[in-house]
């Protein structure tokens, strides 16, 4: 009788804690603020990057292959459109950059440029 009696209790807890367990969760939910977009200001089209040489300082622009020949179709800037956002928040402006691809044109003479990064778009 004693064991039946803590099996049906066992049951009980066993049916009601998933119960709790919901109004546990239900009382942690926070409500959701509403979401203020950034103020757009200003917009441009910029190099993406820098991109450094320790042989030979920095660069706006790098080159596609390793071997380097002044001359070809074979250095490129990587271009994104630049805006400028005021965030109502904190009322601080920052920038965000959008990839917009990039610009082939011809190695000029000179310091060799740093290879291209294989993730560029």
């Amino acid at each position: 009788m004693l064991a039946r009696g803590l099996l049906g209790r066992s049951r009980a807890a066993w049916l009601t804690w998933p119960l709790l367990l919901g109004v546990a969760r239900a009382a942690v939910t926070a409500v959701p603020r509403a979401v203020v977009p950034p103020q757009v200001g200003a917009c441009w089209v910029g190099v993406r990057r820098p991109f450094a040489s320790l042989r030979s300082g920095v660069f706006d622009y790098c080159r596609g292959h390793l071997r380097y020949v002044p001359g070809t179709l074979d250095c490129y800037h990587f271009v994104d459109e630049v805006c400028e956002l005021l965030d109502p928040v904190t009322g601080e402006w920052f920038a965000t950059h959008s990839p917009e691809g990039r610009d082939v044109f011809v190695c000029p003479d000179g310091p060799e440029p740093p290879v291209c990064p294989r993730l560029g778009p």
